[in-house]
């Protein structure tokens, strides 16, 4: 069967600032040589190569252009970021872990993930004395006045025909906050379940002002001789008498039982106040271990100033990069917000507050959206999360909108993987051999593979992953249709055009 050749009309050609090739380990499959003849057939004058923190296709590209002045490669990788600036303990300071103080662990079943847009449906807590022991419990359903999704169902076990006919949240919330009245809140690493809490509280008007433990992140700060298989090992261990409970509610048993033995051993190593746990999260030897990694950021390089430091900092951190070390390397680089796993869409979907957007958002020098195909939510699917269009065209609304309160330009990005739509299958091959944590090849979504009158079928798997090819300026334009026409074409395709006037003049590597 003969391949279809796609082809780019646009009259103003867009520039792609997020490309994946082969050195991508186990995902992206494109040959940056193919990608760089592809856009010039197009038309384009640029193209970024961002592999996954590494810099192995510099070489290729370069030599593929070297002829050529009048097409340009931007340089660059898609970091993880490691949020180092935050703490341990929300709301720490002068609390003390003394014979007085009494902890209450909480879980909040909701309908869905965002904090702004899902209602709470069930709120499960433990109240625990000074020495862990238990001491009281709090279990309420919520009615959320909204039909709870089926996928919502599943996960809480909490059906609309439980919850119909119970009071509404500002029933239970004040019954909550009276029953915590004193206490420090420990949770797990999901911050969505504080910023439900959070920011229903500032829906009703109540002060929050509560110290919030996550157990995720003080585990490793306790544990400094584990490695992460054994930090996981180990919360598995507490979790695993209780998720076998019958009924909607199990995990705040967890919780309250991992922080229990937590707890003595705080004691056991001295530890008294919620200040020194946050000291000891700012260490360098502990923030790598215990800071929140978020996926997806862009750095792409300015000038020969930045692929200096954007090799320093490969070299020293590769996997994840603390964002104090790239503020103190920043010159010649600039920094894009990333995708839906990066630190700017989970701030928004977390509903955090003003003052947070805006510190993420001055962490970057341009912000990115995706089309809507590529996005990658918790629940991956419309059919079983029938709002994740319209939550997703919100996103991007609302990041358009941050974009022109702080003079950031937002770039609609790719995020490629491979060069036409057809080519899902071989990620779809790669993929399915890697099974490793975060790759969705469990029961249910194995890759099939059909074969009928010479037509390859993709599993939903693969389909998922199709939106990740190359597209056209037009095809670009059409993910944002929704969107209005003149901002559509008057900036977000061509918003990476400015990255064309990079000051990088030096060969990325040297030729011996």
């Amino acid at each position: 069967m003969e391949k279809r050749i796609r082809i780019d009309e646009a009259q103003k050609k867009r520039v792609e600032l997020r490309l994946h090739t082969n050195y991508s380990a186990e995902d992206g499959i494109l040959d940056i040589s193919e990608a760089i003849r592809r856009a010039k057939a197009w038309g384009m004058n640029a193209l970024a190569v961002t592999d996954h923190l590494v810099v192995q296709a510099f070489p290729d590209a370069h030599r593929e252009v070297a002829d050529d002045p009048d097409f340009k490669v931007i340089y660059g990788v898609e970091a993880h970021f490691m949020d180092d600036q935050r703490d341990i303990i929300l709301n720490g300071q002068g609390v003390f872990f003394d014979e007085k103080q009494e902890y209450v662990a909480f879980y909040m079943a909701t309908t869905g993930y965002s904090v702004k847009d899902c209602r709470i449906i069930g709120i499960d807590a433990v109240r625990m004395d000074a020495s862990g022991n238990e001491i009281g419990c709090f279990t309420r359903l919520v009615n959320p006045e909204v039909e709870i999704p089926d996928y919502a169902e599943v996960l809480s076990k909490i059906t609309n025909d439980m919850v119909r006919d119970l009071p509404t949240i500002e029933s239970v919330l004040p019954d909550f906050l009276e029953f915590a009245k004193g206490a420090i809140l420990v949770t797990e690493e999901n911050e969505r379940v504080a910023g439900f809490l959070i920011r229903n509280c500032e829906n009703m008007n109540i002060p929050c002002s509560f110290a919030i433990v996550y157990t995720d992140f003080l585990r490793p700060i306790l544990f400094p001789d584990m490695d992460i298989s054994q930090l996981d090992t180990l919360d598995y261990r507490f979790g695993e008498e209780f998720f076998d409970t019958d009924g909607p509610f199990w995990v705040s048993k967890e919780i309250a039982s991992e922080f229990r033995y937590l707890l003595r051993i705080m004691k056991r190593k001295g530890i008294s106040s919620a200040d020194e746990i946050n000291r000891m999260g700012h260490e360098e030897t502990n923030y790598t271990r215990y800071a929140r990694v978020f996926r997806g950021s862009t750095i792409l390089v300015k000038n020969e100033v930045g692929l200096d430091n954007l090799y320093g900092l490969i070299s020293k951190h590769h996997a994840s990069i603390p964002v104090s070390q790239i503020l103190k390397h920043r010159e010649g680089l600039l920094l894009g917000s990333g995708t839906d796993l990066g630190q700017l869409y989970d701030a928004l979907s977390a509903g955090a507050d003003d003052d947070e957007i805006a510190r993420i958002v001055e962490l970057f020098d341009y912000l990115e959206i995706q089309p809507f195909g590529r996005v990658v939510h918790p629940i991956r699917t419309e059919a079983q999360w029938p709002g994740a269009r319209e939550e997703w065209k919100k996103t991007i609304r609302e990041i358009i909108a941050l974009g022109e309160e702080f003079g950031k330009p937002v770039v609609a990005v790719g995020d490629v993987h491979f060069l036409d739509p057809e080519d899902a299958v071989y990620q779809a091959i790669i993929h399915e051999g890697y099974s490793a944590p975060g790759w969705d090849v469990r029961e249910g979504k194995k890759l099939k593979i059909h074969v009928a009158e010479g037509e390859t079928v993709l599993s939903n798997e693969m389909r998922r992953k199709a939106p990740r090819y190359f597209r056209t300026t037009e095809e670009m334009l059409k993910e944002f249709d929704f969107l209005d026409p003149e901002l559509a074409r008057s900036s977000l395709p061509y918003a990476g055009i400015r990255f064309q006037r990079m000051e990088m003049q030096k060969k990325p590597v040297v030729e011996v």
